[in-house]
C-alpha cells in the first residue's frame, strides 16, 4: 500500500477511542500497514519484578494503529 505517511508526518485519527485528535507519527510499521502515533493509543505495560528490579511496576506505551484509521494533514517541518 503506497502512502504519504511517513516518520515525523503529522496525522489525524479518524475511527476509534482517539477519533478526531492530531499527532505525530514515531515510527511506520510498512509491512504490516500499522504505524506510533505520539501520546495516542496508550495502553499499560506490566513488568514483574525480577533477579535485577525489586519491585514490579506498570507505565504507558504507545500501541500501534492501523494505517486505514489516519489521515495525513501536514509535515513537521511545514
Amino acid at each position: 500500500m503506497k502512502s504519504k505517511i511517513k516518520k515525523n508526518v503529522y496525522v489525524k485519527i479518524i475511527y476509534g477511542k482517539y477519533k478526531n485528535k492530531i499527532g505525530l507519527v514515531k515510527k511506520v510499521f510498512k509491512n504490516k500497514n500499522y504505524l506510533i502515533v505520539d501520546k495516542i493509543n496508550l495502553v499499560h505495560k506490566h513488568i514483574k519484578k525480577n533477579i535485577n528490579s525489586s519491585k514490579s511496576f506498570i507505565f504507558l506505551k504507545e500501541s500501534k494503529i492501523h494505517i486505514s484509521n489516519v489521515v495525513f494533514l501536514k509535515n513537521e517541518n511545514d
